[in-house]
């Protein structure tokens, strides 16, 4: 609601500083009528695009919501094959069904069709789930605009106003997709009406479209709103939960949860870091534990600044794994020279594992084991190299 507010107080103001009597807005509160106009244009434009959210929080969530519509997709699809595979069959038994007959045939063969594309390519989330969304909605008006002008073209439209108020609350969008999507087919209404209603009832059916696509959009406005806040506050208390505050990476719960889904993101290989910081327990004893925690700190920076943030881990008090995909041999050999390096000149030590695997097959609990262990060989030709055991 605060975009609408921002426009009342714009036109309040905008009307008490007309001018009056000749003369003319001072300059001052020219330039603040602008400012606030703009402020109200970034609000509403904030409002359409993002629900209200800013751009990076919007790209931040952006992962969930595509999660939440690939589940709604599978699941609104099943349910259209199985209610048009029930309409289809008694079409053939019900003589006021019968004219509907193809028109239900037709609908579940192209349900059929996207669950069948859904079914081909699950971890595409991009482009893919967007043009599913969109031919699923697009379905699904047309059927309703079908159905409520074919069969009786002289008594009101029941079924596209049905749809015209539920469709836009079926997935998670941009508001101004759905805005866009409900004039589009809105129109589409109103013209159809105008070809094949009868004088009689086309009055009733543009007035009721043109009411109901209103009211679809501004319900429809609030509910992705509603909806898109949630996504943000979880992904909010998500990432309080799957963060090591102490030191700004992701946690074990975070590893737990995301490590099997590095297969679906690689085309050639895949590459796990599992490194243990050498010493952390000797520092802990001899300097106190806020010396432990900025070799941590340290160590965690220079993973993350090598393998990014977003694929790097600590899994342990002193170990931690990092992923990178679609890497060669010279470039991960790069990769690990440069952090023992840059880990050696601030003054610490880490023994390094890794392991590769080709993409295709993968069995991430295999991977990560082989890298931990030549980890561990590093680790105890560290000790021995330094004349200790490790304890």
């Amino acid at each position: 609601m605060r975009w609408i507010f921002s426009f009342w107080e714009l036109h309040d103001k905008i009307r008490k500083t007309r001018r009056i009597k000749g003369k003319v807005r001072p300059r001052a509160v020219r330039g603040r009528m602008r400012f606030e106009k703009r402020m109200a244009m970034e609000a509403l434009r904030r409002l359409l695009l993002y629900a209200e959210m800013s751009r990076e929080k919007y790209k931040a969530c952006l992962p969930d919501i595509q999660r939440s519509n690939r589940q709604r997709v599978t699941a609104y699809l099943g349910i259209a094959c199985a209610f048009l595979t029930v309409l289809w069959i008694l079409s053939g038994v019900l003589e006021f069904l019968r004219p509907n007959m193809l028109a239900y045939m037709i609908a579940l063969a192209v349900c059929m069709g996207l669950q069948a594309v859904n079914r081909t390519f699950p971890g595409k989330n991009g482009l893919l789930l967007t043009w599913l969304m969109y031919a699923f909605e697009a379905l699904l008006y047309v059927l309703g605009i079908y159905l409520g002008i074919h069969p009786s073209p002289d008594t009101p439209t029941v079924s596209f106003i049905a749809f015209l108020l539920a469709v836009p609350l079926l997935f998670v969008m941009r508001p101004i997709q759905h805005i866009l999507n409900v004039v589009f087919f809105d129109g589409v209404f109103i013209l159809t009406c105008f070809l094949f209603k009868s004088k009689e009832t086309l009055p009733v059916d543009i007035l009721d479209g043109m009411v109901f696509g209103a009211v679809s959009c501004i319900i429809s406005t609030f509910i992705m709103l509603s909806m898109h806040e949630n996504f943000s506050i979880r992904h909010k208390l998500l990432g309080i939960a799957e963060t090591d505050l102490n030191i700004g990476l992701k946690n074990r719960n975070a590893y737990e949860s995301q490590m099997h889904d590095y297969p679906m993101h690689c085309s050639s290989t895949l590459s796990c870091v599992y490194l243990d910081v050498n010493g952390l327990h000797e520092l802990n004893n001899t300097r106190g534990h806020a010396a432990g925690d900025e070799m941590l700190k340290t160590v965690a920076a220079k993973v993350r600044d090598i393998f990014g943030e977003k694929y790097s881990y600590r899994v342990g008090g002193d170990e931690f794994v990092a992923f990178a995909m679609d890497k060669s041999a010279e470039e991960m050999r790069a990769f690990i020279h440069k952090l023992v390096q840059e880990v050696d000149e601030a003054g610490y030590s880490v023994a390094v594992g890794t392991a590769t695997h080709s993409a295709g097959g993968i069995d991430m609990e295999v991977l990560v084991k082989s890298a931990e262990t030549r980890m561990y060989l590093a680790k105890e030709e560290h000790y021995r190299l330094a004349g200790k055991t490790r304890g």
